[in-house]
C-alpha cells in the first residue's frame, strides 16, 4: 500500500492498527498460524464457514493432488460448498466418494459439499502459485453438467 493513501486508510484503524483480513490463532507456544482470509469466508443458511476446512479434508484423500472449494450462490441457502478437483495421477475417484468423505469428516451439513465435485486437469492459479477462488469457481460453473447435490 506503500505511496496508495487510501487504500492505506482501508485498513489502518484510529489506533494506528493494520487489518490485513487475515485469520489465525496462537498454538501453546505463541507462535501465530494464519490459516485462511476474510475474504474467504462462505455463509450457508446463515451459517460462516471456511472453505480451506473442507479442503484439508478432501486432501486426505490419497487420490486428490488439489483441490479448491468454491460457494456457489443459491438465493435460498446461501454459498453452497462446491469443490474443484484435481486427480492424483494414475488414480480413480468418483463425485460421490468425495462428496461422502465429507459428509462422514462433518456432522454439520452446512459443511458438506452440497454443490457436488467437479474435476479439472489444474486449478487457476496466480503466479505466486496461489489458486484464485474466483476463476476457480468461474471454472466450476463452466465445467457444466449436473450438479451432484448432496444431504
Amino acid at each position: 500500500y506503500y505511496g496508495n493513501p487510501e487504500a492505506t486508510s482501508q485498513i489502518l484503524d484510529s489506533d494506528g492498527w493494520i487489518h490485513t483480513g487475515d485469520l489465525g490463532y496462537f498454538n501453546d507456544d505463541n507462535l501465530l498460524h494464519v490459516v485462511d482470509r476474510k475474504k474467504a469466508m462462505l455463509k450457508f443458511q446463515g451459517i460462516h464457514y471456511w472453505p480451506a476446512e473442507i479442503e484439508n479434508v478432501i486432501r486426505e484423500l490419497p487420490q486428490v493432488r488439489d483441490v479448491c472449494v468454491v460457494g456457489i450462490a443459491d438465493d435460498v441457502l446461501g454459498d453452497v460448498a462446491a469443490a474443484l478437483v484435481v486427480k492424483s495421477p494414475s488414480c480413480n475417484i468418483t463425485p460421490e466418494e468425495i462428496m461422502n468423505h465429507v459428509a462422514k469428516r462433518f456432522v454439520a451439513t452446512h459443511k458438506h459439499l452440497h454443490a457436488g465435485v467437479r474435476f479439472t486437469e489444474r486449478l487457476p492459479v496466480n503466479n505466486n502459485g496461489k489458486t484464485m477462488r474466483i476463476a476457480a469457481r468461474e471454472l466450476y460453473k463452466s465445467l457444466g453438467g449436473t450438479t451432484t447435490k448432496g444431504n
